[in-house]
């Protein structure tokens, strides 16, 4: 890309409304935070949505505080909101990509606000929900964590909690890209 048009996206972007509300109409979705757990739950849902025939939405709630740098930043320039939500929908296609030959449609979406108030609210228009637990530990493996906990409690359809396996770091999950 030349500068010019570089200069001119990043313009656009820091003058785009940011998203608060993931558009879903059916499908899974299924909350990303780049924890292992959520990745987990990624997986699982991205079987799930295989073996369903839906489309999956994987969803990335952020503030500027957990969000990854911008490209745009430097040392004395505070990027944008929406240059905040770039970075977020980069890490995603990063992460994420590879899905879109196993599920039958893709969405990635990323929102700002809190997790569980966002996830709640694509819950509105999806056939089922999908978190990971936080639970660490022999006491707390038996505990949701607040965001699995308030999503399963307010959510408009049916949620699926991906707990971790004791044995496995994934949780037991398999890997629909084929891996371990």
């Amino acid at each position: 890309m030349a500068e010019h048009e570089s200069v001119e996206h990043e313009h656009q972007a820091a003058h785009r409304e940011v998203t608060t509300r993931p558009a879903v109409s059916s499908g899974i979705v299924v909350g990303h935070d780049g924890s292992e757990r959520s990745q987990a739950a990624v997986r699982w849902a991205a079987e799930e949505a295989a073996v369903r025939g839906c489309a999956l939405h994987v969803v990335r709630a952020w503030t500027v505080t957990h969000a990854p740098r911008p490209s745009t930043w430097s040392f004395g320039y505070v990027p944008s909101l929406p240059e905040y939500e770039t970075a977020v929908t980069e890490v995603l296609e990063d992460a994420w990509q590879g899905l879109r030959e196993h599920v039958p449609e893709l969405h990635l979406h990323a929102a700002h606000g809190k997790p569980a108030r966002i996830i709640v609210e694509a819950s509105r228009g999806a056939d089922l929900v999908v978190v990971g637990s936080r639970g660490q530990g022999r006491v707390a493996e038996f505990a949701l964590g607040s965001v699995a906990d308030q999503v399963a409690r307010e959510a408009r359809c049916p949620v699926v909690v991906v707990r971790p396996s004791t044995t496995d770091p994934l949780g037991g999950v398999a890997d629909p890209l084929g891996g371990d």
